[in-house]
């Protein structure tokens, strides 16, 4: 079949090479691009997101000295009054510190007793093979 198209005299723009050229457009990304790119996805919600950032402990000091319409986007998706929830927020922003010492503190008591536990119960073991005479072979080399 092959050769019976080969001797038909076929125009030029008819014949299909064997190979087929790929060509491609390569473009490196740019910083600019990426950029560009954030902030067409994000500036959608960037009311949302400057009300999420007073949400945020380390930002706490700064709910004094919000806008009156800071919140206002948060409030209105959760289906809440905008009073109550800077009300609460700004309760909750002076019992935060509180809370958040009492479980650092409470993490670091739950570790100290553990360790304390796990000394004893070594001390308590070598002393048992003290009595039993075990210790001695043991520590063969003594200072």
């Amino acid at each position: 079949m092959n050769d019976q198209l080969g001797d038909m005299n076929l125009p030029d723009d008819l014949v299909v090479k064997y190979e087929l050229i790929i060509v491609r457009n390569i473009r490196k990304k740019r910083m600019y691009d990426i950029k560009e790119s954030l902030n067409r996805r994000f500036s959608v919600n960037k009311k949302l997101i400057a009300d999420v950032q007073f949400m945020v402990p380390k930002n706490f000091h700064c709910i004094l000295n919000m806008p009156k319409d800071a919140l206002k986007e948060l409030a209105d998706i959760a289906n809440i009054d905008l009073d109550k929830l800077k009300l609460e927020l700004q309760n909750f922003s002076k019992v935060y510190p509180k809370i958040s010492k009492s479980v650092e503190k409470r993490t670091k008591l739950i570790y100290s007793i553990s360790e304390t536990e796990e000394k004893s119960d070594m001390e308590i073991e070598l002393k048992n093979k003290e009595v039993d005479g075990i210790y001695d072979n043991m520590f063969p080399c003594k200072l």
